[in-house]
């Protein structure tokens, strides 16, 4: 990998932009390559019989893949790639076989924090389609100024694509600059990866499996996606409010629309992340003037909620009730010209249930059809109709499973 009488990565880079051949960067291999093959190829399966410390050993690893484009060209040809998405599955499909450790217990799930980070610099470290097709590298393209091209595996792209490792794995991080990373990269002048992305973050937003803490980490997602300035802003744009949300026909305004009776809190949510995207992205202003019918409401939803609990923005600060709703108020009518009234006289505060909180259920049903029924079921054993229901409890019961029947009344 690197010659002995090579003694200082200078040394290195001068040969890598001379045109000797690139053979001689694999005879004889160096301590440090060899030590790699120990550690990361050789001791795999012992890093998942010692999952609740392996930290230090993938921060090793992430080391070496940044040290330049030779180490990540090495590692990618090594498969070192297609390796971490295996781990980070945990023996799950597609991943699954027998004969290997699957790492957590009953109690605790493996931090694979570590390990998306690991993937993230090798994801940087490769061209993908869209730098190809564009010759422009992307913002978060490491070892921009090198010779050394190292493409990314087409296997490797389609598994990150995914709906069981994006989904299922990166979006529960998506708080993470890892996951912000490697979606940006994938996306960078990529309209076919912007397209199956925005629509696995989207359905995540819409749908309650994530907890509702989430929405704003994936709202915040989807505006650096908004951000990248390349062919497809505009697309991107188009993406996130006109396309239908799976196995459903409305789009995300839409769906904010039908269910603002049902989830005041999530949809007021997501009504502060667009009241801050419009300051920060033209593109989505002129593609909201354009599409004012969709909004008709928005004003007199803000007005019946507005004291309803302070809304955190997307920079993770949270402010007083009447703050957040000045500051939506003050957005929409600067930039969209939205006139509010006063608040409706047949607005009332949401009960603990609604007989129709099934809505949002069948939603779910649709997308996830393989599990969610399990996790219905499971929270209806678990549920004690005697206890006390708080507004927490609330958001997780009401809007997450359908009450039995026969409960209704006592509930209310």
């Amino acid at each position: 990998f690197v010659s002995p009488d090579l003694d200082s990565e200078s040394d290195v880079e001068n040969l890598l932009k001379s045109n000797k051949e690139p053979e001689v960067l694999s005879i004889p291999k160096s301590a440090l390559v060899r030590f790699i093959d120990l550690l990361f190829f050789d001791m795999l399966d012992e890093a998942r019989k010692n999952w609740s410390r392996f930290r230090e050993y993938f921060q090793v690893i992430r080391f070496f893949a940044g040290l330049g484009p030779a180490g990540t060209k090495y590692l990618i040809e090594k498969h070192a790639l297609l390796r971490c998405i295996d781990f980070v599955m945990n023996n799950q499909k597609p991943f699954s076989r027998k004969n290997v450790t699957k790492m957590g217990d009953h109690h605790t799930e493996p931090n694979f924090q570590e390990v998306i980070d690991v993937i993230a610099v090798l994801v940087r470290g490769c061209v993908t389609e869209g730098i190809l097709t564009s010759k422009l590298y992307a913002p978060t393209s490491l070892h921009q100024q090198a010779n050394l091209i190292v493409e990314l595996p087409a296997s490797e792209s389609d598994h990150i694509l995914e709906n069981w490792f994006y989904t299922k794995l990166l979006i529960p991080l998506a708080q993470h600059d890892s996951v912000r990373d490697i979606t940006l990269h994938m996306c960078w002048n990529d309209q076919k990866c912007s397209h199956v992305l925005i629509d696995q973050i989207v359905l995540a937003i819409c749908t309650p499996r994530y907890g509702w803490g989430q929405p704003e980490s994936l709202c915040r997602l989807l505006t650096s996606l908004i951000k990248i300035e390349d062919a497809f802003t505009m697309d991107r744009v188009e993406r996130i409010f006109l396309n239908g949300v799976k196995n459903q026909d409305s789009n995300l305004l839409e769906f904010c629309k039908e269910m603002q009776d049902h989830y005041e809190k999530l949809i007021l949510t997501i009504l502060r992340w667009l009241a801050e995207l419009i300051t920060l992205s033209e593109p989505t202003l002129t593609f909201l003037k354009q599409d004012m019918g969709s909004l008709v409401w928005i004003p007199q939803f803000l007005v019946d909620n507005q004291s309803m609990f302070p809304i955190e923005s997307s920079h993770g600060t949270t402010g007083t009730t009447q703050k957040s709703f000045a500051f939506m108020r003050s957005r929409f009518h600067e930039h969209l010209g939205m006139e509010f009234g006063e608040r409706s006289p047949k607005h009332r505060s949401k009960p603990q249930y609604r007989e129709n909180s099934g809505m949002l259920n069948q939603f779910v049903e649709n997308s996830y059809q393989d599990d969610d029924a399990a996790s219905c079921n499971s929270m209806d054993n678990n549920i004690d109709p005697d206890v006390g229901v708080g507004d927490d409890d609330e958001i997780f019961m009401t809007e997450t499973c359908e009450a039995p029947k026969s409960d209704r009344n006592e509930w209310q």
